[in-house]
């Protein structure tokens, strides 16, 4: 543990910078300095200031005792001449009311990008969910903890929640579910409440309701059409598109527009094929890509594009690998959507599907009505479907999923686009998940880092639920 205080005009600030599950001491990586950032919609430029790991004490002068800080540390190796190095640890918290601040702040500082337990920043221990999940949700909130939703448990479906705050580093209970759902969506809206909308519930069939988390309860479920394994895409206005997925019988080729200003939900445009655990991403403010899934038969290489105010789908360029429960992301400076892994088989079950290492990318840079396929040669280290993924910077996260039948992995990967789409830099993260898991999720905190929770493992062919979280140290 690192304890550093630093002192400003009428404040001062003690930080204790622990390892994650209070492991090896944090001087043991060869950390010489400790980087201290606070950014917040209240200043003008992150504050920043370097302190000496031996250092008792350090100044302050210029830090605003702004309500919404997200604090960042980065313990950095000794560089050239004597001056701060590459970050070796690091970590953040956020979001904390710097005006209020009377005791003790505690920070989780571990190797950067590589992945640490989630740890209780008061006593360093691993912390973890109160309930293993699969095919759940998590939304970050407003205030930046993050709202875990539903699933699949090793007894059934669930409709409890759990909440975790950064600040703590722990989980607690949270409100439950009106209705026990998995294999649903979740959607922070642009007020900060998260749309639950539709899955599995607890007689196995569809689930025709909806609900909102105001940031502390659910409210009363209102009626949708059922549909399961859609997906959701809030639009640049606010409303949410709901596309495709099953109603337990038949796959679906109708999508649904909600309205938060109203509550209420229309039915939105025809899909041009019905189309379920699809991925799907926002390329203009009304227009979504609908990428690959399933149909009744058959593992779908096709695509559209929904345009949600003019009433219609368009068809995109076909995939030159068809596949379901892929990861993708859409790159608005460089109009390109890239789409990697998922399952290249039609299978009843995600625990026995075959994955795929293809990378593809569609250029969308002129129009999306004029998309073709840019690109289809790069490929994955390893092949990941149903993985956990997210947004950092440069590129993405792609982590653990079923790597071939019957296995699910911990391997992670890091895709940079920076130089372009088409020519990835794909590497393997510098530490493994500690527990392989797919049908998990990954929700980008305040601070940057992914929090990974839930999953399943795979023992003897059957699903097995996790609930070991962990973080994603980003590079800083």
């Amino acid at each position: 543990m690192l304890v550093l205080a630093a002192c400003g005009a009428g404040q001062s600030l003690k930080l204790e910078i622990k390892a994650p599950c209070n492991a090896t001491s944090l001087g043991s990586n060869g950390v010489a300095f400790v980087e201290l950032r606070v950014e917040s919609p209240d200043l003008e430029s992150p504050f920043t200031a370097t302190f000496g790991v031996s250092d008792a004490s350090g100044s302050l002068d210029g830090i605003s005792l702004v309500t919404k800080a997200t604090i960042e540390v980065a313990g950095r190796g000794m560089g050239n001449n004597g001056s701060p190095g590459v970050a070796l640890i690091a970590g953040g918290v956020g979001y904390i009311d710097l005006s209020s601040m009377t005791d003790t702040l505690g920070m989780i500082a571990g190797p950067v990008n590589s992945f640490v337990r989630t740890t209780s920043t008061r006593d360093g221990s691993c912390s973890e969910e109160p309930s293993g999940r699969w095919q759940h949700s998590s939304n970050r909130l407003s205030d930046g903890r993050v709202l875990v939703t539903g699933g699949s448990g090793d007894n059934g479906v669930l409709g409890d929640t759990e909440l975790y705050a950064p600040a703590d580093g722990t989980f607690s209970k949270g409100p439950n579910l009106a209705q026990a759902r998995t294999a649903h969506t979740g959607t922070t809206l642009k007020d900060g409440k998260v749309f639950i909308a539709g899955g599995i519930g607890l007689d196995g069939k569809a689930i025709a309701t909806f609900e909102v988390f105001d940031g502390a309860r659910f409210t009363v479920s209102k009626k949708m059409s059922a549909r399961a394994h859609h997906s959701a895409t809030r639009l640049t206005d606010g409303r949410v598109l709901l596309a495709g997925g099953d109603d337990s019988t038949d796959v679906l080729a109708t999508s649904d527009i909600y309205d938060p200003s109203s509550g209420s939900i229309v039915k939105g445009p025809m899909l041009k094929i019905a189309r379920a655990r699809h991925t799907a991403v926002l390329v203009d403010d009304t227009a979504v890509a609908l990428i690959g899934g399933v149909s009744d038969d058959a593992v779908l290489a096709d695509t559209e594009f929904v345009d949600v105010d003019a009433g219609v789908s368009i068809a995109g360029p076909s995939l030159k690998t068809a596949r379901s429960d892929a990861m993708s992301t859409f790159l608005s400076a460089r109009g390109a959507i890239v789409v990697a892994g998922g399952f290249s088989s039609l299978v009843d079950e995600m625990a026995r599907g075959t994955a795929t290492d293809s990378i593809e990318v569609i250029d969308v840079s002129v129009s999306y009505r004029t998309a073709t396929l840019a690109c289809s040669d790069a490929k994955l280290i390893e092949a990941h479907a149903a993985a956990v993924f997210a947004d950092i910077p440069h590129g993405m996260l792609i982590a653990g999923g079923v790597s071939s039948p019957g296995q699910a992995s911990t391997t992670a990967e890091t895709l940079d686009f920076e130089a372009s789409p088409c020519r990835p830099t794909v590497n393997r993260t510098d530490g493994d998940l500690f527990a392989s898991r797919y049908a998990g999720s990954a929700v980008v905190l305040a601070s940057g880092d992914v929090l990974v929770t839930g999953g399943a493992g795979i023992s003897k062919g059957t699903a097995v639920s996790r609930s070991a979280s962990e973080l994603f140290i980003i590079e800083r």
